[in-house]
């Protein structure tokens, strides 16, 4: 399972640590690699690495989102480590991986050679992991209150059973508000009621919403608006519905997930009975409860001692983090596992670093 246990500036200071040690004794590192004293430029050609030993359940995606910018930068681990199998994915325990590399020259004039003086080094900030959703806009979500729609799409330009990015869509415009060329609509559709059978209550959770596209309006009128549609993240059908565009930022910051939160995933956006990594599943907590988009929260489950009422420690085998919040609900997406989770699996709290 990922940690983030040291942020990208903390490597940074090690390396700039390591390479001061490296370059600091430098009379005997000139001795050592037998420069020549001959009337003419002396270079000094230095190196130094940064290594990792990997730990039980680590991978180069895990290790990219803990050292690097982002997880999506894993091949330039395996770039570093060319001796890695032909899965990259698939690393032992104990493997000692190279994570940086930093090379240079040091060059002593040949006229009145002074002492080599190390600039002093800039400080470096810390700054904090940022996660990045390319699908941002795409982001489903449960509502308790209904969300009325602008308008619903009752014709496409032919005569089409999917529609998508590109086609020219006719809307019945179902509210007073009148609509200019450029306006910027969310497509989404109603899913139905979403129900949250492990509060024991089995209460309803809200409606599930999944955001399908967007589209600009071409032209309109009372009651009606011609658009296009500029993207579609799923298929789109007749009867799907528009509303005021809201933007949505693709990146934003890991932060730590509140102490006293703990809930359920209720289910996943696909509502299938089994979830994986990359799913985008909802919780039962919201922002009410204490959640805030890019908070990490532990897939945990809670096994019984071999004494009535004991309870053995968690068991973590999943992480998630947090996409969007609505008031009790969330949406998160499955960022790992270890193992199959099942709707109803539960996550607490989780210590980063």
């Amino acid at each position: 399972m990922m940690e983030w246990t040291y942020s990208k500036a903390k490597g940074l200071i090690l390396l700039a640590g390591l390479l001061v040690l490296l370059m600091a004794p430098l009379s005997s590192a000139q001795d050592d690699a037998g420069i020549s004293t001959q009337d003419e430029d002396q270079v000094i050609t230095w190196g130094q690495e940064v290594r990792y030993t990997v730990k039980e359940g680590d991978t180069l995606w895990s290790i990219a989102q803990r050292f690097y910018e982002s997880p999506a930068q894993w091949p330039e681990l395996w770039e570093n480590n060319p001796e890695l199998t032909r899965n990259p994915h698939w690393i032992k325990p104990g493997r000692v991986i190279i994570l940086h590399k930093t090379q240079g020259e040091l060059v002593i004039p040949k006229e009145e050679p002074e002492p080599v003086k190390l600039a002093a080094l800039p400080e470096v900030e810390e700054t904090r992991q940022v996660f990045r959703y390319p699908n941002a806009l795409g982001i489903g979500f449960v509502r308790r209150e209904k969300l009325e729609p602008e308008a619903r799409i009752f014709r496409v330009v032919g005569k089409k059973t999917l529609i998508s990015q590109g086609d020219k869509i006719y809307c019945e415009a179902t509210g007073k508000d009148l609509y200019t060329e450029g306006d910027l609509f969310t497509i989404y559709r109603d899913e139905g009621e979403l129900k949250n059978p492990f509060d024991g209550r089995k209460k309803l959770l809200g409606t599930q919403y999944r955001v399908v596209g967007t589209a600009y309006c071409e032209t309109a009128r009372p009651g009606l608006i011609v658009a296009i549609v500029q993207e579609s993240y799923q298929p789109i059908r007749l009867g799907d519905m528009l509303t005021s565009f809201q933007e949505v930022p693709e990146e934003f910051l890991v932060r730590q997930g509140d102490k006293g939160v703990e809930g359920h995933i209720v289910a996943s956006e696909s509502r299938s009975s089994i979830i994986g990594q990359g799913d985008l599943v909802f919780l039962d907590r919201g922002k009410r409860q204490g959640l805030a988009v890019g908070e990490v929260y532990t897939v945990y489950e809670q096994l019984e001692g071999l004494e009535e009422g004991t309870l053995l420690p968690p068991l973590n085998y999943g992480q998630l983090i947090v996409l969007w919040t609505e008031d009790n609900t969330s949406t998160a997406l499955i960022t790992e596992t270890s193992d199959i989770i099942n709707p109803g699996a539960k996550f607490h709290y989780r210590l980063l670093g």
